[in-house]
């Protein structure tokens, strides 16, 4: 990709006002006393990445913050870099990254991956989500303007179906892949790969995926693992 750089340099500007960010929306945890509670993971991984084209995958929010986190952020500062650094070290090895990279791997999207969520703040109460309207304030104020400075051939890979439906209502000029969540529950996720190898993803799926880069933007395709096939 020859933009790289400039999409680096959109991508942390970005970044800068995300953790500065003090709109305290509804149904979000804030800090409190002394703890250090900041908007986050919104990460463009470049490591090992080609210049081919790239991919922006989509969470819903963040997880609860960890202590060590917390610690780490009062050691080194509360900025963007801080926050892409302890990502970097404790957070983009875990099974959720790791095992959500094997679907741009498995299409072919060598490029970049713009790691980046619905709503940048953890909940306030663990086990739910935000209101509607937290979603709405975060998606338009910073992942409608994330996706401005993205290229519109890299697709958006939504982990689970909510972020899928929202996705595809938003952003309708977009190609939308939606996937069950990697960590869930019933383990759907590792069902869209073979037995054999687990970083292969099953071939009923690849056809119909691949016509999605050529027939332009604005189409959307849920990978149902339990039928396997596409919806």
């Amino acid at each position: 990709m020859e933009n790289i750089e400039k999409l680096k340099k959109a991508i942390a500007e970005i970044g800068n006002r995300l953790v500065g960010c003090r709109k305290h929306c509804a149904g979000v945890a804030h800090g409190k006393s002394d703890d250090i509670v900041l908007p986050r993971y919104l990460v463009l991984e470049t490591e090992e990445r080609t210049r081919q084209r790239g991919s922006v995958i989509v969470g819903i929010n963040p997880g609860q913050i960890w202590r060590d986190e917390t610690e780490y952020y009062k050691e080194h500062g509360t900025n963007y870099e801080t926050m892409v650094d302890y990502w970097r070290i404790r957070i983009m090895n875990l099974k959720y990254y790791t095992w959500l990279k094997r679907i741009p791997d498995n299409l072919g999207l060598r490029g970049p991956i713009l790691w980046t969520e619905l709503v940048k703040c953890t909940s306030k109460v663990k086990g739910t989500l935000p209101p509607l309207e937290t979603f709405r304030i975060c998606i338009s104020n910073f992942l409608s303007k994330e996706l401005e400075s993205v290229p519109r051939s890299w697709p958006l890979i939504a982990a689970g179906k909510y972020v899928y439906q929202a996705l595809a209502f938003r952003f309708p000029n977009r190609i939308v892949i939606g996937v069950p969540h990697p960590t869930g529950s019933y383990g759907h996720f590792q069902k869209l790969f073979s037995k054999l190898n687990n970083k292969k993803m099953l071939k009923v799926f690849k056809p119909e995926l691949r016509k999605m880069w050529s027939s332009g933007c604005g189409k959307a395709a849920w990978l149902n693992a339990k039928r396997k096939r596409i919806e």
